[in-house]
């Protein structure tokens, strides 16, 4: 059983529940690009992500 009806209705409780707990403090940040499945919008078979040196140090 899903704990919410559709997307929009997960991103709406979660918004209501960061709310009171605003601001929030995200830290590591990494941007990826999702490698779908051509058969399955929703299924990422693989993802993609552009690499630096401060990436790889320590």
């Amino acid at each position: 059983m899903p704990f919410f009806k559709n997307r929009t209705e997960a991103g709406q409780r979660l918004a209501e529940r960061l709310a009171s707990e605003w601001p929030a403090v995200l830290l590591d940040l990494l941007l990826v690009r999702k490698i779908g499945a051509p058969w399955q919008r929703e299924l990422a078979v693989a993802a993609a992500a552009p690499v630096s040196r401060a990436d790889t140090a320590g």
